[in-house]
């Protein structure tokens, strides 16, 4: 993938799938003026989007998961931009796909449900961030709901998204890497939700990075409320979420994060490694498992070592570091007496956010969170 100087991104294709690109190009028409392309138009083209911009396929059959991504993202997109009246500027050009500039999905959305998302508190969170940041890092990235607003902004040049989950973070590689392979194991499991097949398939461990993907975003998806929680051996011990269709099978959602995530560093990192890496000019986002609000509230196990107060004040000294730096960063983490302390020497306000996630649902509800600036 390369971007040119006008902005537009192009996605270079292997010299296989760059014949089947042009035969799809020249059998379906599509309209180029300003007022939108046909409905054939767009399934022909989300087709080439998808192969273009993952470019993982060297078999027909590899390829049938991205073909129905493209097709499911290009069926949005077109039929989206042809009623807003605005066009999608795709072309054919020397074997690969040129995209226009600003063309990111408005489908663009985390691919995981996650305690203590930040869906909500997105729009707030970016107005704390500067307009224009040569490398962001998000060192707990979660639900990573922050980066995508931000991808879909273009607001960066270059992200660096982390964790110490690395079940997590092999899912956003095997994403960006291999959808089309990793939509063919999830169109099987979206046929496998019963509770016994669930039970079955938590209690798998191992296989290959693909499988590890595969089986996260079912869990994910399958389990009670979304919650991803596991014990002191790394086993992942949520019960089972007695959803009617849980949606596991999503190929639109997950094309639009694949293009988002090309280009972008994902590794396993300690936060305090990424605080350090960063320069003016940069911004980070923390957003670490909270401090309890209750000793019975806590939702903090998503890794085997537990992140408590120790590691909250190791991480209250990098903000600290980052300010003294002039790097532009913020915080959230819970409206706690603990956290009021650690972070009473700059900027802070609380934000109103709803929770869905409780083992009793009347408790479910808002609550306040600390958000601590930088600047």
């Amino acid at each position: 993938m390369t971007i040119d100087h006008e902005g537009n991104t192009r996605y270079d294709l292997p010299a296989d799938v760059r014949a089947q690109a042009a035969a799809v190009n020249s059998t379906n028409a599509y309209a180029s003026g300003a007022f939108g392309f046909s409905l054939v138009g767009a399934v022909g083209l989300s087709v080439i989007c998808a192969i273009a911009a993952l470019c993982q396929i060297k078999t027909a059959q590899d390829g049938r998961g991205l073909a129905i991504a493209g097709l499911a993202l290009g069926l949005r997109l077109g039929l989206g931009w042809t009623r807003s009246g605005r066009v999608r500027n795709w072309s054919l050009r020397g074997g690969a796909i040129q995209v226009g500039s600003g063309t990111m999905s408005e489908r663009l959305r985390p691919i995981l449900k996650w305690a203590g998302g930040k869906r909500s508190l997105v729009p707030r969170i970016l107005k704390e961030l500067p307009e224009r940041i040569e490398t962001y890092y998000e060192p707990f990235v979660g639900g990573a709901a922050v980066f995508m607003a931000l991808a879909e902004e273009k607001r960066f040049k270059r992200a660096v998204i982390t964790d110490k989950n690395a079940l997590l973070i092999e899912l956003y590689q095997v994403v960006r890497d291999d959808l089309g392979k990793l939509l063919k194991k999830l169109e099987a499991l979206q046929e496998q939700t019963s509770e016994d097949e669930y039970y079955e398939i938590r209690a798998e461990r191992g296989g290959t990075k693909l499988d590890r993907a595969a089986r996260l975003i079912y869990l994910n998806k399958t389990g009670y409320n979304g919650l991803y929680r596991v014990n002191s051996k790394g086993g992942f011990n949520v019960p089972y979420g007695r959803y009617k269709r849980p949606k596991i099978y999503d190929p639109e959602r997950l094309a639009a994060a694949a293009v988002a995530l090309q280009d972008v560093t994902i590794k396993v990192a300690d936060f305090e490694e990424m605080c350090g890496a960063a320069a003016r000019g940069d911004a980070v986002y923390l957003d670490p498992p909270y401090l309890p609000l209750s000793k019975t509230a806590s939702f903090s196990a998503y890794h085997s070592d537990a992140f408590g107060l120790s590691e909250h004040e190791r991480l209250a000294k990098a903000f600290g570091k980052l300010v003294k730096r002039g790097i532009s960063a913020v915080l959230s983490n819970s409206a706690t007496p603990e956290t009021r302390a650690l972070y009473k020497s700059f900027k802070c306000s609380d934000v109103p956010v709803r929770r869905a996630i409780n083992s009793v649902a009347s408790r479910r509800g808002a609550v306040n969170e600390l958000l601590v600036y930088s600047r």
